[in-house]
């Protein structure tokens, strides 16, 4: 680590912030952290756990790395769409999976999802580690699509009944069923359009490195952000600061991956602690 605790703090912090190179690359990383994060936060909203993000994210890199290869020297103005709507689908698939073992069996999605994301990269291997060699970075497009998915997210849930059922059936089951909303189609309507986002995600992330760890820093993001839109887009960009600083601590400051990557960790115990904390002072202001 740095001897001078201030040279640290803006390696860390500010330096990633300093030069529009630095600015473009937070960008990039922050995009595939915002699309997982906000499906993540949308399911639990409806206490729908989707811990398979790595996974859905693993197999839409794949197909839009697929894509780009059929497209070949034909690679045109379709050839984007043509990757997205591929990833989307193939993020999607696999988060039916948990989806079809919860509502039929009930199995626990959570776990079915996590254990999935472990089989993915296995499955996959060096296809998803070369599918950033076979599609074009796409930071700008990406932004504008993450924060366009972040509109439609708070939308969804704010403003229609569809986001009204979501935060029923998560904070009062009992209710939800005496209403008639059904659970299970909330189950699928989560893990699927969670799902469908980190597909879109790898699709993203596939023209740049596919870093490891992506689904579980985006579930950091979400409740770093209090499962809201606005503050999952938030969290990210500071986890992508942290991140990239992080990196460069490591490459010019002599800390190791293990130092630096607690700190997610560390933000989100005392998020935990502070959220604990302000729940236990309301109960004994109720009392």
């Amino acid at each position: 680590m740095p001897p001078d605790p201030k040279a640290g703090l803006w390696t860390l912090v500010l330096a990633p912030l300093a030069t529009p190179d630095g600015l473009a690359l937070l960008v990039a990383t922050a995009v595939p952290l915002i699309l997982c994060g906000l499906g993540i936060a949308m399911a639990c909203r409806a206490n729908v756990w989707n811990l398979g993000a790595e996974g859905q994210l693993a197999f839409g890199a794949a197909a839009a790395g697929l894509v780009a290869d059929l497209a070949g020297p034909t690679a045109g103005a379709w050839t984007m769409p043509a990757m997205l709507l591929a990833a989307a689908a193939a993020g999607l698939a696999w988060a039916a999976i948990p989806a079809v073992l919860r509502t039929r069996w009930s199995a626990p999605e959570g776990l079915v999802s996590l254990l999935l994301s472990y089989a993915a990269v296995q499955l996959l291997g060096d296809q998803r580690d070369t599918a950033g060699a076979r599609a074009e970075p796409q930071g700008e497009a990406g932004f504008v699509l993450a924060m366009a998915a972040a509109l439609l997210a708070w939308w969804l849930l704010a403003r229609t009944l569809t986001g009204f059922r979501l935060r029923v059936v998560g904070l009062a089951p009992r209710a939800a069923a005496y209403a008639g909303f059904s659970t299970d189609a909330v189950v699928w309507l989560c893990l699927l359009g969670s799902g469908g986002l980190a597909g879109l995600a790898g699709a993203i992330a596939a023209g740049t490195i596919l870093a490891p760890g992506i689904g579980q820093t985006a579930l950091v993001a979400a409740f770093l952000g209090r499962l809201h839109p606005a503050g999952v887009v938030a969290a990210s960009l500071l986890l992508a600061d942290l991140s990239l600083g992080a990196a460069r601590l490591g490459i010019g400051g002599g800390a190791t991956l293990a130092e630096t990557g607690v700190i997610p960790g560390l933000l989100l115990i005392c998020l935990l602690a502070c959220n604990r904390r302000t729940q236990t002072g309301r109960v004994a202001n109720d009392r």
